[in-house]
C-alpha cells in the first residue's frame, strides 16, 4: 500500500509538470523572460546527431539569424544564389583618361575614368563615377594594373609615375597603396622604357569608404594615355 502511494505522488507530480508546460505559452531555460516557445540562454549540446551523405527534397539546413539568434531553416537550393554582391571587375583598354578627384590630396593624382559600361563582372550598386563604395566591413583583395601602351624613356624622367588605391574614410583621404614606376639608368643606354605597374594585395575597409583608382602621372604628357589600358579587382574574402 505505501508503494502504490508513493506512486500516486510521482504521478500526481508528472502531471503537474507536465500540465505547466503544456499551459505555459514560452519556457525559458537559464532566463524569467523567454521570448520565443523554448528559449534557451546558454549553450545547447546535442549528443547524436545523423550524418548524411546527400540532400533530397525532404531535408532543410538549419541556420542561425545573427540578429536575433533564432533558428531558421532553408531550402538547399537557395545556397547556390548566395552571392558576393562585393565583387567588381572593371577594365578599360581604350578612351582612357584622368578625372580630377573631387576629395584630391594633391593636385597630382588623377582617377581612372571608369565607367559602368566597363564593368566586367559585378554590378552598379557599389560602383559609379569611378568610386566604389565598401558595401560591408570586412577584409578585401584588390588589384589594380596600369599600362601605358607607347612606353615612357625613363632617362628623360625627372619624377617616377605612381600608380595608387586611394581610400577616402569620413571625407578624410588617403593612400591606401601604391607602386612607383622604376627606372634605372645604365651606361651607355639611350633609354629605358617604362610600360606598366600593378598592385595586389588584401585591406582591411570599413562599410562605407571610397575607393578609387588612380595616378600620379609625375608631370608625364597626357598625350601617352591614348594607347593605354587599366583595369582593377575588388572583393571581400572575410569578415
Amino acid at each position: 500500500m505505501r508503494n502504490f502511494h508513493h506512486f500516486r505522488k510521482i504521478l500526481f507530480l508528472f502531471f503537474f509538470c507536465f500540465s505547466i508546460l503544456i499551459l505555459a505559452q514560452y519556457v525559458g531555460i537559464n532566463t524569467t523572460s523567454p521570448e520565443k516557445e523554448l528559449d534557451i540562454n546558454g549553450e545547447l549540446k546535442v549528443r547524436t546527431i545523423n550524418q548524411m551523405s546527400s540532400l533530397s527534397g525532404n531535408e532543410s539546413i538549419i541556420l542561425v539569424s545573427n540578429t536575433d539568434n533564432v533558428l531558421k531553416k532553408i531550402d538547399p537550393s537557395l545556397l547556390t544564389t548566395v552571392s558576393n554582391t562585393s565583387v567588381l571587375s572593371v577594365k578599360k583598354e581604350s578612351n582612357l583618361s584622368l578625372l580630377s578627384l573631387s576629395f584630391d590630396i594633391t593636385n597630382d593624382w588623377k582617377i581612372i575614368n571608369f565607367s559602368t559600361s566597363d564593368i566586367k563582372i559585378g554590378s552598379t550598386s557599389n560602383f559609379s563615377g569611378g568610386i566604389y563604395t565598401v558595401p560591408s566591413t570586412g577584409i578585401y583583395k584588390i588589384g589594380y594594373y596600369f599600362r601605358y601602351g607607347n612606353g615612357i624613356q625613363a632617362t628623360l624622367l625627372s619624377t617616377q609615375p605612381i600608380i595608387g588605391i586611394l581610400k577616402t574614410t569620413d571625407n578624410t583621404i588617403s593612400v591606401l597603396d601604391s607602386r612607383e614606376f622604376q627606372g634605372i639608368s645604365v651606361p651607355l643606354v639611350l633609354s629605358i622604357n617604362l610600360t606598366e605597374n600593378s598592385i595586389d594585395s588584401i585591406y582591411s575597409l570599413q562599410a562605407g569608404d571610397k575607393i578609387v583608382f588612380a595616378i600620379n602621372t609625375g608631370g608625364i604628357s597626357l598625350s601617352l594615355l591614348n594607347a593605354s589600358s587599366s583595369s582593377a579587382y575588388i572583393y571581400k574574402i572575410s569578415n
